[in-house]
């Protein structure tokens, strides 16, 4: 580790964590601009923004099977819980191998840590719904904005990545495909393989 890079707590890597998933919320164009100028590596972005998200929705998961059953079942809770994760570290995984494949396929130009910055920042608002239904099923109503992610992901394109901007639409269209449906489809074949 460098001098230059400054220990980071939990605490510290958490309000990080929340106000970038704030402002990717709020202020997409913005956000994106910064993340785009940082140039972080996949190591980077997953530890300090797709881990801990995903880690919170395993236990949004668990508290959701503990707390919103009849019985108490902490065995299947935290099945669950493990399911949830898998399904989203690897719906991760295999959505930025299939990005990067179809960007190669398009021939744009993008490196492998732009390809996972999108995927894995485009997610955020995703885990987000994700926690807050797990957490309060009542509202699972919530689930509809996860179309607003089209907004947030047609920002990740940047200005100056060539080859991006004239398939902007096609680009946004596949990214929201990959984040929303490949966790349903990693959850579901999960649940099947280990049947309970």
């Amino acid at each position: 580790m460098t001098e230059e890079k400054k220990n980071v707590t939990t605490a510290l890597m958490y309000k990080g964590l929340f106000y970038r998933l704030k402002n990717l919320v709020l202020t997409p164009q913005k956000e994106w601009h910064k993340i785009h100028q940082e140039d972080k590596s996949v190591n980077e972005v997953l530890t300090e923004f797709a881990l801990p998200l995903i880690g919170i929705c395993a236990i949004a998961t668990f508290l959701n099977i503990v707390f919103n059953r009849l019985e108490v079942n902490f065995e299947l809770a935290l099945k669950h819980a493990v399911v949830a994760f898998s399904a989203l570290f690897g719906s991760l995984y295999l959505s930025w191998f299939v990005f990067r494949f179809l960007l190669s396929k398009f021939k744009i130009a993008g490196n492998s840590n732009f390809a996972f910055r999108v995927v894995a920042y485009s997610s955020g608002l995703f885990y987000l719904i994700t926690i807050v239904t797990n957490l309060l099923p009542e509202l699972f109503f919530l689930q509809l904005a996860s179309v607003y992610s089209l907004y947030i992901i047609w920002y990740s394109i940047s200005d100056n990545t060539v080859g991006l901007q004239e398939r902007q639409f096609t680009i946004t269209l596949i990214v929201a495909v990959l984040i929303h449906i490949i966790p349903f489809f990693v959850k579901n074949f999960l649940l099947k393989l280990i049947a309970f």
